[in-house]
C-alpha cells in the first residue's frame, strides 16, 4: 500500500520529536515485586541513540539513587 502526501494545509495529528543533544539522558527508577521479594529498577535511556542501561538492586537509598543518577 502506498502512502500519499496529505493535501495542503490538512493536519495529520502527527508531531515531530524534539531533538536532544548528545549526552542527554532521561532517569527512571522503578519498585519491580518478583516471588523472591521486592527490587529496585534503575533505567537511563539516551534520548539520541536509544540506548537503554539497566540496573536492579534489593537495597536502596539516597545515595545509591544519586549515584546511578
Amino acid at each position: 500500500m502506498r502512502r500519499h502526501r496529505p493535501p495542503a494545509g490538512c493536519q495529520t495529528g502527527r508531531q515531530r520529536r524534539k531533538s536532544y543533544p548528545v549526552g542527554y539522558f532521561h532517569i527512571d527508577i522503578a519498585e519491580v515485586r518478583t516471588e523472591q521479594g521486592k527490587l529496585h529498577m534503575f533505567v537511563a535511556v539516551d534520548r539520541t541513540s536509544k540506548f537503554a542501561f539497566v540496573e536492579l538492586h534489593e537495597n536502596t537509598d539516597v545515595s545509591r539513587s544519586c549515584y546511578c543518577a
